[in-house]
């Protein structure tokens, strides 16, 4: 009886872990392709939440996620 509860636990925790390790923090650069060149002011969101951040001048960005996520970027470009 004490071993399947030991497993049970050992079972229970490992499980309890594996769905923490899930959130984090991504941190990225853009920059085009052609000449390497960072882009500031894409918007990086996450599909289907409110999270939301601009990249840097230096077209870096930092976003937090949950669980499995998809990134969407977004640039718009006006010209006269």
């Amino acid at each position: 009886m004490k071993k399947q509860l030991l497993i049970s636990f050992c079972i229970l925790i490992f499980c309890f872990t594996n769905v923490l390790a899930q959130d984090g923090t991504i941190t990225g650069l853009d920059t085009v392709k052609k000449d390497n060149l960072q882009i500031p002011g894409i918007s990086v969101k996450i599909k289907g939440a409110n999270n939301r951040v601009a990249t840097y001048p230096k077209g870096g960005y930092s976003i937090t996620i949950f669980g499995l996520s998809t990134l969407q970027f977004s640039f718009l470009v006006y010209t006269a």
